[in-house]
């Protein structure tokens, strides 16, 4: 199912989005915990990594760290997909909010402070269950510690706000975690590509009637690629200037311009096609037909 979706990706001009948005989920791991505990990725806008850091301190620092950062960002992404990065003291919108929410701050314990942080029955029933799966006493012990922290830190996340995505269970602040956001836009974008290019004349209202989860943010992307894609297509055919490409020029004239115009097949007139996407003849046809007519 990856394989699908990243081949489909690709053949959509897709994939290097999807890999920028994955800079949200790699950001830990690039940057080490102590900086991923000041400084947190919120977005991604052309190739630019949004990043809000909690103290002027900190941005001056993420300033001075940024070309190390980048270059082991997209070491882990696999190419130069992130060209720069932005930093600010704005919170990250929660995910089906208003942008208005205040941002939740976690107050955390540290270790001494996990101690005393209590456990519920469920939890210590959930533990007990696992252990046996341990070999001998020493694993059992170290796998028994380990489970006791990892419950008494999902306890201390839930007890500030933080919710478990529908998804995959990871607490976060909004309604999905950032991995499983950027699977959703994913899958958004190339919903919104196959019924554009199904059915081009369509606005972004247009598409949102159709998907009420697609919105004018996956319309314009979707947009944007058809359109590069279908003019390429026009002018590699308008270069051809065979005989047997002139059907499958004009096909694609009619698809570009119903794209442009939102301009249904049936209200579609050649004097619509010839003004969205004019016919440039050479001017070796032009003078040959002056010249016939002289």
């Amino acid at each position: 199912m990856a394989a699908t979706i990243e081949t489909l990706l690709k053949k959509k001009g897709l994939w290097p989005e999807a890999m920028r948005w994955t800079a949200l989920s790699v950001w830990a791991e690039a940057v080490g915990e102590r900086v991923a505990a000041r400084a947190k990725p919120f977005g991604v806008s052309a190739g630019c990594l949004l990043v809000a850091a909690e103290s002027p301190s900190w941005r001056q620092e993420l300033h001075l760290l940024k070309p190390t950062i980048l270059r082991r960002l997209n070491a882990l992404l696999g190419g130069e997909y992130i060209k720069d990065m932005r930093f600010s003291g704005r919170p990250p919108r929660l995910a089906g909010g208003t942008g208005d929410e205040p941002r939740r701050t976690v107050e955390w314990p540290g270790p001494h402070g996990l101690k005393t942080t209590p456990l519920q029955e469920q939890q210590w029933e959930r533990i007990q269950a696992l252990l046996p799966h341990a070999r001998d006493d020493s694993a059992r012990g170290a796998l028994q510690r380990l489970l006791i922290t990892a419950a008494k830190r999902d306890t201390v996340l839930r007890a500030s706000g933080m919710i478990p995505c529908p998804v995959c269970g990871a607490l976060g602040e909004g309604r999905l975690c950032p991995a499983c956001r950027t699977q959703e836009k994913l899958k958004n974008q190339a919903k919104a590509l196959s019924l554009l290019s199904e059915v081009p004349w369509l606005d972004a209202h247009g598409l949102k009637e159709m998907d009420p989860y697609l919105g004018e943010e996956e319309y314009l992307t979707a947009r944007d690629i058809l359109l590069s894609v279908w003019s390429k297509e026009v002018k590699d055919l308008r270069a051809k200037r065979s005989k047997s490409s002139q059907s499958g020029l004009r096909l694609a004239r009619a698809k570009l311009a119903m794209l442009l115009t939102n301009t249904p097949p049936e209200s579609l007139t050649e004097e619509t096609v010839e003004k969205a996407v004019p016919e440039k003849r050479s001017a070796r046809v032009q003078k040959s037909q002056s010249t016939s007519e002289v």
